[in-house]
């Protein structure tokens, strides 16, 4: 049986990361949304196509994670031609990941990072955004000449 977190620590922690992508956000302009009682906020972010993005922090796991997330979603009949795409594309990444939805054919990539007892420098999270977008930029072409997708521009 798991210890019950510490409160005080959990707080800590989720300043840590509110504090970081706080800096950050302002640093670049960056417009979010807060989606309601969560802590999860969305965001548009242009590579070399546009993304919507998501920023999540799980208190309890003191993690903080930024998803980009494909423009189209994968159809019902291509899904499992996908998933073989994805877990090859991911096979050999060092940093990040590749994920597929299998129930509504949303294609995403997931960064994430866990900051429990210590705090994340807004230098970090940064780098976990923009390695999101080159992520998606750089593999968008391979996943779409092996899987069919819309037109992704």
């Amino acid at each position: 049986m798991s210890e019950p977190a510490d409160s005080n620590a959990v707080d800590r922690t989720v300043e840590s990361i509110q504090a970081a992508i706080t800096q950050v956000v302002i640093d670049r302009g960056w417009g979010l949304t807060q989606l309601p009682d969560q802590l999860i906020w969305s965001l548009e972010l242009q590579g070399e196509r546009s993304y919507t993005c998501y920023i999540q922090i799980e208190p309890l796991e003191g993690q903080a994670i930024f998803y980009g997330v494909l423009p189209h979603t994968v159809a019902e009949d291509a899904r499992t031609e996908a998933a073989v795409a994805v877990a090859a594309v991911n096979y050999g990444l060092a940093v990040g990941k590749f994920e597929l939805d299998l129930t509504d054919g949303e294609l995403r990539f997931s960064n994430g990072i866990d900051v429990t007892g210590t705090v994340l420098d807004p230098v970090v999270f940064a780098r976990m955004a923009d390695h999101t977008i080159e992520m998606l930029d750089a593999y968008t072409p391979t996943l779409s000449n092996r899987v069919p997708l819309p037109d992704l521009g």
